[in-house]
Protein backbone atom coordinates (compact mmCIF):
# COMPACT_ATOMS: atom_id res chain seq x y z
CA UNK A 1 0.00 0.00 0.00
CA UNK A 2 1.67 3.17 -0.88
CA UNK A 3 0.49 6.43 -0.29
CA UNK A 4 1.65 10.00 -2.09
CA UNK A 5 5.28 10.85 -1.21
CA UNK A 6 3.59 14.18 0.57
CA UNK A 7 2.01 11.66 3.07
CA UNK A 8 4.55 9.60 3.07
CA UNK A 9 7.20 11.79 4.32
CA UNK A 10 4.57 13.77 6.71
CA UNK A 11 4.34 10.18 8.39
CA UNK A 12 7.67 10.31 8.57
CA UNK A 13 8.67 13.58 10.26
CA UNK A 14 6.33 11.93 13.07
CA UNK A 15 8.85 9.27 13.67
CA UNK A 16 11.30 10.19 16.54
CA UNK A 17 13.88 7.94 14.60
CA UNK A 18 13.50 10.41 11.11
CA UNK A 19 12.88 13.52 13.21
CA UNK A 20 16.31 15.16 12.39
CA UNK A 21 16.39 14.04 8.83
CA UNK A 22 15.31 16.61 5.55
CA UNK A 23 13.13 16.02 3.26
CA UNK A 24 15.71 14.49 1.19
CA UNK A 25 16.84 12.40 3.58
CA UNK A 26 13.05 11.48 4.22
CA UNK A 27 12.17 10.70 0.70
CA UNK A 28 15.17 7.93 -0.03
CA UNK A 29 13.31 6.43 3.48
CA UNK A 30 9.92 6.73 2.09
CA UNK A 31 11.18 4.87 -1.56
CA UNK A 32 13.10 2.16 0.50
CA UNK A 33 9.92 1.52 2.77
CA UNK A 34 7.30 -1.39 1.92
CA UNK A 35 3.80 -0.80 3.98
CA UNK A 36 1.38 -2.86 5.64
CA UNK A 37 -1.26 -2.66 7.52
CA UNK A 38 -2.13 -5.55 10.24
CA UNK A 39 -5.79 -5.90 11.87
CA UNK A 40 -6.04 -6.32 15.91
CA UNK A 41 -4.88 -8.83 16.97
CA UNK A 42 -2.33 -10.34 14.20
CA UNK A 43 0.28 -11.63 14.95
CA UNK A 44 3.07 -9.67 12.91
CA UNK A 45 6.19 -12.05 13.93
CA UNK A 46 6.71 -14.57 16.73
CA UNK A 47 9.54 -15.22 19.26
CA UNK A 48 12.40 -17.61 16.98
CA UNK A 49 11.19 -16.19 14.06
CA UNK A 50 13.93 -15.50 10.93
CA UNK A 51 14.15 -11.32 10.97
CA UNK A 52 15.18 -9.98 8.01
CA UNK A 53 13.07 -6.67 8.32
CA UNK A 54 12.77 -3.66 10.99
CA UNK A 55 8.97 -2.21 11.27
CA UNK A 56 8.04 1.44 11.75
CA UNK A 57 4.79 1.94 13.47
CA UNK A 58 2.76 4.79 10.94
CA UNK A 59 -0.67 4.10 12.94
CA UNK A 60 -2.25 1.87 15.28
CA UNK A 61 -0.48 0.12 18.69
CA UNK A 62 0.99 -3.15 18.93
CA UNK A 63 2.34 -5.57 22.10
CA UNK A 64 5.64 -6.70 22.28
CA UNK A 65 5.52 -10.03 24.69
CA UNK A 66 7.46 -13.23 25.27
CA UNK A 67 6.49 -16.68 26.38
CA UNK A 68 7.96 -18.58 29.04
CA UNK A 69 8.04 -22.18 28.15
CA UNK A 70 6.14 -22.88 31.36
CA UNK A 71 3.46 -19.77 31.70
CA UNK A 72 1.07 -17.28 30.20
CA UNK A 73 2.72 -14.51 27.69
CA UNK A 74 4.46 -11.47 29.28
CA UNK A 75 4.29 -8.26 28.02
CA UNK A 76 7.31 -6.17 27.43
CA UNK A 77 5.89 -3.11 25.90
CA UNK A 78 3.32 -1.27 23.77
CA UNK A 79 4.81 0.86 21.66
CA UNK A 80 2.72 3.51 18.70
CA UNK A 81 3.08 5.47 16.31
CA UNK A 82 6.08 6.52 15.35
CA UNK A 83 8.25 3.60 17.28
CA UNK A 84 10.43 0.94 15.86
CA UNK A 85 10.01 -2.46 16.49
CA UNK A 86 11.96 -5.75 15.16
CA UNK A 87 15.40 -4.08 14.41
CA UNK A 88 17.39 -5.91 16.45
CA UNK A 89 17.19 -9.46 14.97
CA UNK A 90 19.22 -7.24 11.99
CA UNK A 91 21.81 -6.19 14.19
CA UNK A 92 22.19 -9.87 15.71
CA UNK A 93 22.06 -12.85 14.95
CA UNK A 94 18.78 -12.72 13.12
CA UNK A 95 16.43 -14.01 15.27
CA UNK A 96 13.45 -12.46 16.53
CA UNK A 97 14.16 -11.99 20.35
CA UNK A 98 9.97 -11.63 21.02
CA UNK A 99 6.56 -11.81 19.66
CA UNK A 100 4.68 -8.76 18.41
CA UNK A 101 1.45 -8.32 17.75
CA UNK A 102 -0.57 -5.83 16.66
CA UNK A 103 -3.59 -4.37 19.22
CA UNK A 104 -5.78 -2.45 16.57
CA UNK A 105 -5.62 -1.85 13.04
CA UNK A 106 -1.80 -0.44 12.49
CA UNK A 107 -0.20 0.48 9.39
CA UNK A 108 3.65 0.04 9.29
CA UNK A 109 6.41 0.90 7.19
CA UNK A 110 9.09 -1.92 6.86
CA UNK A 111 13.00 -1.82 6.25
CA UNK A 112 14.65 -4.98 4.91
CA UNK A 113 18.02 -5.21 6.80
CA UNK A 114 19.78 -4.16 3.41
CA UNK A 115 18.09 -0.52 2.88
CA UNK A 116 18.29 -0.18 6.80
CA UNK A 117 22.07 -0.58 6.59
CA UNK A 118 22.24 1.70 3.35
CA UNK A 119 20.27 4.43 4.90
CA UNK A 120 22.70 4.05 8.20
CA UNK A 121 25.41 4.01 6.02
CA UNK A 122 23.72 7.58 4.13
CA UNK A 123 22.49 8.79 6.82
CA UNK A 124 24.78 7.80 10.59
CA UNK A 125 21.90 10.39 12.64
CA UNK A 126 19.68 7.25 12.27
CA UNK A 127 21.85 4.76 13.88
CA UNK A 128 22.47 7.46 17.17
CA UNK A 129 18.86 7.32 16.96
CA UNK A 130 18.09 4.13 16.98
CA UNK A 131 20.57 3.46 19.67
CA UNK A 132 18.80 6.10 21.77
CA UNK A 133 15.28 4.23 21.50
CA UNK A 134 17.13 0.84 22.71
CA UNK A 135 19.04 2.94 25.32
CA UNK A 136 15.18 4.02 26.82
CA UNK A 137 13.74 0.84 26.16
CA UNK A 138 16.51 -0.61 28.52
CA UNK A 139 15.99 1.76 31.24
CA UNK A 140 12.36 1.29 31.26
CA UNK A 141 13.15 -2.70 31.29
CA UNK A 142 15.64 -2.22 33.88
CA UNK A 143 12.94 0.09 35.77
CA UNK A 144 10.45 -3.06 35.23
CA UNK A 145 12.89 -5.68 36.55
CA UNK A 146 13.42 -3.18 39.89
CA UNK A 147 9.72 -2.97 40.29
CA UNK A 148 9.20 -7.20 39.92
CA UNK A 149 11.94 -7.95 42.39
CA UNK A 150 10.63 -5.11 44.76
CA UNK A 151 6.94 -6.55 44.80
CA UNK A 152 8.26 -10.00 45.36
CA UNK A 153 10.51 -9.54 48.17
CA UNK A 154 7.17 -7.96 49.82
CA UNK A 155 4.89 -10.64 48.72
Amino acid sequence: MKTSAKTEIERLKSVPLFQNLNSLELSVISLAMENFIFEGGEIIFQEGDEGEEAYIILSGEVEVYKTPALGNPVRLNVLGQGEIFGELALFGDGIRSASVRALKETLVGTLTKEKLYEIIHEFPNVAIQMLMVQTRRFHRAEKRLMELLVKKDKD
